[in-house]
């Protein structure tokens, strides 16, 4: 019995973890689209900063830790919001 239950729990939590794995891409070519839109120029600052939080997002990505990474992407995202 203990076998199941632990086999179940692994498996759900991998599949969890890849669930979060497969957000971040997602919200990373949202913000590419954003970028795309964004008059650069007239809004340098927020540009960058929204920059600098893609590329800490997806370095968490790579790291594995897609939770936090989701909420940068998802932040810069925001900012893109204008």
């Amino acid at each position: 019995m203990k076998k199941i239950i632990t086999s179940t729990l692994a498996i759900f939590l991998l599949f969890t973890s890849l669930s979060y794995a497969g957000m971040c891409p997602m919200v990373n070519n949202q913000i590419k689209h954003a970028l795309a839109k964004v008059d650069e120029s007239a809004h340098p600052e927020i540009v960058s900063i929204a920059k600098s939080l893609k590329e800490q997002g997806m370095e968490l990505h790579e790291g594995g830790d897609h939770m936090k990474s989701e909420e940068l992407l998802k932040a810069a995202l925001r900012l893109l919001d204008l």
